[in-house]
């Protein structure tokens, strides 16, 4: 059985994007909806810290989709039970460009 068949779920990918400006001249942020994929959540079985740009941290699910997805590192996904996740790392599954695997944090 393929990968295909264990993505069911349609999960929502959000990008920031530089919204109108405060009264400091600053933009303030927004999330944009950028689309929907096909995927599946997994929580893992521990914490996986990831160090990146020399910041620590933690991932606490993973996100499997096809790398034809539009998702990278720095957007947000909310679940199919409107749970939300930052994205952490977003990997090519064995640099065979099938599938990724794609570090999550789940936000509270």
């Amino acid at each position: 059985m393929s990968i295909e068949n264990y993505l069911t779920d349609d999960e929502r990918v959000y990008r920031r994007t530089a919204g109108a400006k405060n009264d400091y001249g600053e933009a303030s942020d927004t999330w944009s909806l950028v689309g929907t994929i096909k995927g599946t959540i997994q929580p893992k079985s521990g914490n996986t810290a990831r160090v990146e740009s020399g910041i620590l941290e933690s991932s606490t699910h993973r996100l499997y989709c096809l790398v034809t997805a539009n998702i990278h590192n720095g957007d947000k996904v909310k679940d199919k039970n409107d749970k939300w996740y930052d994205v952490l790392f977003v990997a090519d599954a064995s640099n065979r460009s099938h599938h990724y695997q794609v570090d999550l944090k789940e936000l509270e």
